[in-house]
């Protein structure tokens, strides 16, 4: 049964409009003579739900109808005495009325299964699109980053060494030494932004080994305090009990040092990162807190997006790729933001990856 559908219909309207029916139906049902089966337009009120998105409704509506079906032969005007023949017909058509309402009620609810279907195809047929045009960019991506890792990345390399080697035979004090460290970080910062686009195009296979998250966590937590840009920063890092875990120590490095030196960068390199570790019946849980002003709501569902970066000098793929080699570990990460002010980072590995 194929019922045309006006989308614009306001659902509200509807289920109004289907007590309102079901209301008239059974003042009429009361006051006809028993033998005419006026349950049986109960199912106009149950054909109603093909507009209503939710199965309620038409729950609703069958139950109702059958219970004012039943109702309505009680309450109607009484045969004449001793008509037994009719009360049987009026019966039967009571039973047809009922059986009209239940498979009215199946026919519209296997409609809305058909729809429901339809519509979880379609979305599944619209994400492969999308992982197929995506894998696609990032083949293309990934010979992209192969053509620059030979044409910027080595030749780097070689202007970072020349250009230390002539830092060094400058006399110290002099203002070029300034304009050669400058020249350093601005290296070191394209270096890295190729080495982000060489992971991100094309990642490596998990190299997994028992690791002492803590330790890896410890030491990670160590180099950014270290960094000369960050001369008023505090990491402090709370573990509890943690067993070995079997990750990819590189990669998962990575990731730590990412959420990091975000958090660090969004305090400008002054405050204090809270650092948690812990371990469950349900896996491992790592949070990484700072005190820095949060990130704006509607910028918050964007953040995992490959190359969007509220920084000026970001490439936008540190948290893609943390997000990436997280899952890539079977785990989740999330990002939010406390109504208190700052921005906390959670990571959970499952029980499978704790040993």
């Amino acid at each position: 049964m194929n019922i045309a559908r006006h989308p614009s219909a306001p659902n509200v309207r509807i289920v109004w409009l289907g007590l309102a029916l079901a209301a008239g139906i059974f003042v009429i049902d009361c006051l006809v003579t028993v033998g005419v089966a006026i349950g049986a337009l109960y199912t106009i009120p149950v054909l109603l739900g093909v507009w209503v998105p939710g199965r309620r409704y038409i729950w609703a509506m069958m139950l109702a109808g059958l219970a004012l079906t039943t109702l309505g032969f009680f309450l109607s005007p009484p045969l004449p005495p001793g008509a037994l023949v009719e009360f049987w017909q009026v019966l039967a058509n009571r039973l047809l009325s009922m059986l009209a309402i239940v498979s009215t009620f199946f026919i519209v609810l296997h409609d809305k299964r058909s729809q429901a279907s339809l519509q979880r195809e379609m979305q599944e047929k619209q994400a492969a699109q999308h992982a197929l045009v995506e894998q696609r960019a990032l083949a293309q991506l990934g010979e992209m980053a192969a053509v620059v890792a030979h044409e910027v990345k080595n030749p780097l390399a070689g202007i970072a060494g020349a250009v230390q080697i002539i830092g060094e035979r400058l006399p110290a004090g002099v203002p070029e030494r300034q304009v050669v460290n400058d020249i350093l970080k601005r290296i070191e910062s394209l270096d890295r932004t190729v080495e982000d686009l060489l992971l991100y195009a094309r990642p490596r296979t998990l190299d997994r080994r028992c690791v002492d998250l803590t330790g890896l966590l410890r030491e990670t937590a160590a180099l950014v305090s270290r960094d000369a840009h960050f001369p008023d920063l505090r990491i402090e890092l709370a573990a509890g009990e943690i067993p070995g875990c079997s990750i990819d120590p590189e990669l998962f490095r990575e990731v730590l040092l990412n959420l990091l030196l975000n958090a660090a960068q969004a305090m400008q390199g002054r405050g204090r990162i809270r650092v948690h570790i812990a371990a469950d019946t349900s896996g491992c849980h790592i949070s990484i807190a700072d005190e820095g002003p949060g990130i704006p709501p509607e910028l918050q569902p964007r953040i995992f997006e490959p190359f969007y970066s509220t920084r000026s000098r970001g490439t936008g793929l540190g948290l893609s790729i943390a997000r990436r080699v997280v899952e890539e570990h079977g785990g989740v990460i999330t990002i939010t933001c406390p109504p208190e002010g700052g921005t906390t980072a959670r990571i959970f590995l499952p029980r499978a990856v704790v040993q």
